[in-house]
C-alpha cells in the first residue's frame, strides 16, 4: 500500500484540520497497527528517544517518538491493545485513549472493530484535554459513537471547582501488580506517594473476574482482525512481516464458541468496573510491567516468570480495551538506567475529565514537562 493515497479524511483528522491542525506527514507504526513492538520489516523500526537501541514500543510507535522527540506537539494514534498507551509509557509521553464511542474511528484502517479506540500523544495532560475536546462526538459517518455531551476539558481540568483533592483513587490488587521489574515498582509507589502527598484519597479496591482479561480480548482481536484481512491473507499472505502474517493466521483458528464467550467476559469485566468506579473516581496502575526492551529481546522474565514481549507490554492495557474505559498514560519517573515508566489512570465512562484532572494536576507537582525530555 506504499502508493496508496485515501480518497477521503479520517473525522478526527477533519475536524483537528478544522480547528487549524497542520497535517505535516504520517508516522511509522507497526504493520497495520497489528503489534506492540513497533519493528517494521518495511519501512524500519522507530526506536526510542531516551535510548534508541530500544524498543519505542507500538502500535503507534511513530507517534510517541514524534511528540517525545518535540518533532511535533501533538499526534493522533490509535489504540486496540495498548497502542496509544504502551509507547507513549516507553517514550515518557502523554497517551490518552478515550471512552469507546467517544471518538469516531471513520476513515481509520480496521483492525479489530469492536476494540479499535482513536485517542492522542501529547506532551501534557492540558494538550490531551484541548485534543479531545476537538476530536470527541458523535458522527454519523460511525455508528459506534455515541450522543454524549463533550464538556471542554481544558476547561475543567483547570477548574478550581474540580480540585484534584477531591478526586479519589483505587489500587486493584488483583492481576495489575503479579509481575512488575522492581524498577516500575519502585516509581509506581513513588507515585502513589506522590498523590497521597497532594491530599488526595488513595485506597486498596478488589476486581472480580480478573483472572478472564485475557480471554476477554484475545479473541476478540485475533478473530477480528483476520477476517479484516482474510483476503489479503489468502491472495498475497508473503507481503505481510513474518510476526503479522502469523497472528493473523493465528485469528484464523479462532472458534465461534471463543469469540462469543469473549464478549460475555468483558460485558462481565465492564460491569464490575464500572461497579468499582461508582464509589472512587478513578483507578491506576502501571501501564507497563516493564521498561523499554531492547531491539533484539523476545521475552522477559519477571518474577521468575517468562513472558513474551508482546504478552508483558499490553498485559495492563488490554482489559481496557474491551471494556472500552477511558484510559491514559502519564510519565511517572525513571528507572535507574534513564528509562521512562508510566502509570495509567482509569474512568467512568465517558468521565474523561476525571483521569485528566488527576493527570494535570500530578504533572504539575512533578514537574513533569521538565523531567521527559530526551538527551537528543
Amino acid at each position: 500500500m506504499s502508493d496508496y493515497i485515501s480518497k477521503i479524511n479520517a473525522t478526527s483528522v477533519a475536524k483537528m484540520k478544522k480547528a487549524g491542525a497542520i497535517l505535516i506527514g504520517t508516522n511509522n507504526t507497526h504493520e497495520f497497527a497489528c503489534g506492540i513492538t513497533n519493528v517494521n520489516p518495511h519501512y524500519g523500526s522507530s526506536k526510542n528517544p531516551w535510548y534508541i537501541s530500544k524498543l519505542s514500543g507500538g502500535s503507534s510507535g511513530g507517534s510517541a517518538v514524534s511528540v517525545a522527540a518535540g518533532m511535533v506537539p501533538v499526534s493522533l494514534a490509535t489504540d486496540t491493545s495498548g497502542s496509544i498507551r504502551v509507547p507513549s509509557s516507553l517514550c515518557g509521553v502523554v497517551g490518552l485513549k478515550p471512552t469507546y464511542g467517544r471518538v469516531s474511528k471513520y476513515g481509520i484502517v480496521d483492525l479489530a472493530p469492536s476494540l479499535d479506540h482513536v485517542g492522542c500523544i501529547t506532551r501534557s495532560a492540558w494538550d490531551a484535554a484541548a485534543v479531545l475536546h476537538i476530536i470527541a462526538g458523535q458522527d454519523p459517518l460511525d455508528p459506534t459513537t455515541e450522543d454524549k455531551e463533550i464538556p471542554d476539558y481544558a476547561k475543567v481540568i483547570e477548574d478550581e471547582s474540580t480540585s484534584s483533592k477531591k478526586i479519589s483513587v483505587g489500587i486493584p490488587k488483583e492481576y495489575f501488580f503479579d509481575y512488575l521489574q522492581p524498577e516500575v515498582e519502585r516509581v509506581f509507589l513513588d507515585f502513589v506517594d506522590t498523590i497521597k502527598s497532594m491530599g488526595i484519597s488513595v485506597s486498596d479496591v478488589h476486581i472480580s473476574g480478573a483472572d478472564k482479561i485475557y480471554e476477554s480480548w484475545r479473541p476478540l482481536r485475533l478473530g477480528e482482525s483476520a477476517e479484516i484481512h482474510s483476503k489479503w491473507l489468502q491472495t498475497r499472505p508473503k507481503d505481510y512481516g513474518e510476526d503479522v502474517r502469523k497472528m493473523l493466521i493465528q485469528g484464523t483458528e479462532i472458534s465461534a464458541v471463543d469469540y462469543i464467550r469473549a464478549h460475555k467476559y468483558r460485558k462481565e469485566l465492564r460491569n464490575e468496573f464500572v461497579k468499582v468506579l461508582k464509589n472512587i473516581d478513578v483507578l491506576i496502575m502501571p501501564t507497563t510491567p516493564l521498561t523499554a526492551p531492547g531491539f533484539d529481546e523476545q521475552t522477559v522474565t519477571i518474577d521468575g516468570k517468562t513472558l513474551q514481549i508482546y504478552q508483558s507490554l499490553s498485559r495492563h492495557t488490554i482489559v481496557f480495551d474491551s471494556t472500552g474505559l477511558p484510559a491514559v498514560n502519564i510519565p511517572a519517573g525513571f528507572s535507574k538506567d534513564n528509562m521512562p515508566v508510566g502509570a495509567q489512570i482509569i474512568g467512568p465512562p465517558f468521565e474523561e475529565e476525571k483521569i485528566l484532572s488527576l493527570a494535570c494536576a500530578y504533572e504539575h507537582v512533578n514537574d513533569s514537562l521538565m523531567k521527559f525530555t530526551p538527551p537528543l
